[in-house]
């Protein structure tokens, strides 16, 4: 499996909640890079949590396939606003 590729993708939620407004901050080719960029966001927004999630290419959710396509490498923090 150290052949697939992966990407990182952060996701902000309004005071950290999922059930209220959302907005994709950007893919990145790095959990470093990922990680600068959320913690950019959330000190420049001061009201949305964001979270980090590896994604490994072309493999997903669609159709219940699971490829084990997603991992949480950095959790919205709800409580911390």
């Amino acid at each position: 499996m150290s052949g697939l590729r992966k990407v990182f993708a952060v996701h902000a939620y309004e005071a950290g909640d999922r059930e209220r407004r959302s907005y994709q901050v950007g893919v990145y080719s790095s959990v470093k890079r990922a990680l600068k960029a959320a913690t950019a966001e959330q000190s420049y927004t001061g009201m949305f949590q964001c979270e980090v999630i590896e994604w490994t290419i072309n493999h997903g959710i669609a159709g219940g396939e699971d490829n084990a396509p997603a991992r949480v490498i950095k959790d919205i923090e709800p409580e911390a606003l």
